[in-house]
């Protein structure tokens, strides 16, 4: 069987759970009469601004969250994770290798054809706060976040013949960097009251005060030198919510 047809059935039926789950545990959410744990799955892409530009294109993120929220408190406070993927990579640390095609010359003088990607990693704790209509469904949510991005290039090689980029020489040519990360959301959130649909869409902002952490660093473009990297994104989140009771420890199902 195919992987892909594998993978597509595994992530339907995994929607469908969550649907049907968030159908059960979110009713009457508007009301508000208990703490409010939530847990989000979030998909976005990300514009790159800065130092960032210079270095890779438009990327995509795949991640989630878990939000907190008290009773009668129009604030909250949540953890989340996000993983970056992109396929455009604008700075090529093995220029110096590759013939006049782009090819590198591989082990036995093998011609590998090695493709570039970004990678990477955020993690942050946010908190924000909950401005509603009239209508209880609707409502805008502003939020801060502080917490750590990391990135580096990826080098694809399906045949792996290219001992440049193999042990131990591999870590000079990913571009590992990292540092601490601020930044800013603005959301529109809808709640149905029903509980079958509970999203959000979000427009961030993120500032991350980043360095390269590898000593040394192949090619001519291996400067180290610490710099600003800046991402606008746009996301859309789904959450699975739990009403959590006051009078005893425990959630409500």
């Amino acid at each position: 069987m195919h992987k892909s047809f594998i993978v597509n059935s595994i992530l339907v039926c995994f929607l469908h759970t969550l649907f049907c789950w968030n159908s059960v545990l979110c009713q009457e959410l508007t009301n508000m009469n208990s703490d409010i744990l939530s847990v989000r799955m979030r998909y976005g892409i990300d514009l790159p601004f800065a130092k960032m530009k210079d270095k890779f294109g438009a990327n995509f993120l795949v991640g989630g969250d878990i939000e907190y929220q008290m009773k009668k408190s129009t604030w909250f406070l949540g953890l989340e994770y996000g993983y970056i993927f992109g396929s455009k990579v604008k700075t090529n640390p093995l220029a110096w290798i590759q013939d006049e095609f782009g090819y590198v010359i591989g082990n036995a003088r093998d011609i590998s054809s090695v493709f570039l990607r970004e990678r990477g990693h955020e993690m942050s704790i946010y908190c924000g706060k909950i401005f509603s209509f009239k209508n209880p469904n609707h409502a805008i949510r502003i939020g801060l976040n502080a917490g750590y991005l990391i990135y580096k290039i990826k080098y694809i090689d399906d045949f792996n013949t290219a001992i440049q980029i193999q042990d131990p020489y591999k870590n000079g040519y990913d571009r590992l960097s990292g540092g601490p990360m601020i930044g800013q959301r603005i959301a529109y959130h809808f709640i149905n009251p029903k509980g079958n649909i509970n999203f959000a869409v979000a427009l961030f902002a993120k500032q991350a005060f980043t360095k390269n952490f590898r000593s040394w660093n192949f090619g001519p473009d291996g400067a180290t030198n610490n710099g600003l990297d800046m991402l606008m994104g746009i996301n859309i989140n789904w959450a699975l919510t739990f009403k959590v009771r006051q009078n005893v420890d425990q959630i409500e199902y």
